[in-house]
């Protein structure tokens, strides 16, 4: 895979914790507890829950973004498929999920039924725990390590993990001084 697909890549995940550390600072200016039960009980781990529920959202929608990077010819698709594209030399539709907890079964329902619109439709998962394909439908759904090997090659699935952990690095301390400020 090109350099500058890699460099995009970065660049997207870049985006990602700045628009995170946005939401977080917007959420917190009409909002300082959400659940005071929550809160009362676990205090600043009340604010890490916020943090995984924003990051959550959040790539829902940066995921398709992230994998799109390698494919050409890519156009928009309908929900719940998110584009259509080549990947060297096959024609895909592709469905992207965060993680495999994140493809629930109302989701996966949608994309089972929608899968027989398309010749050769692909769930790609983009991080979290391996596991075998599954079909969904006409679908066959990835795991994060087969789902990187399949777009981007060999070692890809590490180095999308390492580029995460090395952007991460640049926000870490700014987030977590947010969020103990944020503690009362």
């Amino acid at each position: 895979m090109s350099e500058e697909r890699w460099v995009l890549v970065e660049k997207t995940v870049e985006v990602f914790y700045q628009d995170v550390l946005k939401r977080l600072r917007a959420r917190s200016t009409l909002e300082r507890k959400t659940n005071i039960f929550l809160h009362a009980i676990a205090g600043r781990a009340s604010n890490i829950s916020k943090l995984e529920r924003t990051i959550v959202t959040m790539l829902g929608d940066y995921a398709p973004r992230i994998f799109r990077i390698f494919f050409d010819d890519t156009k928009d698709l309908e929900p719940p498929f998110d584009f259509y594209g080549w990947l060297r030399d096959r024609e895909l539709w592709v469905k992207v999920v965060s993680s495999g907890e994140a493809f629930n079964k109302v989701v996966r329902e949608y994309v089972e039924h929608e899968s027989y619109k398309y010749r050769e439709p692909v769930i790609l998962t983009l991080q979290g725990d391996y596991f075998d394909p599954v079909r969904v439908g006409r679908a066959i759904w990835y795991s994060p390590q087969t789902s990187w090997y399949i777009v981007a090659g060999e070692g890809s699935y590490k180095r999308f993990k390492d580029i995460v952990y090395k952007t991460a690095s640049k926000y870490r301390d700014e987030i977590w001084s947010f969020l103990k400020e944020r503690e009362e």
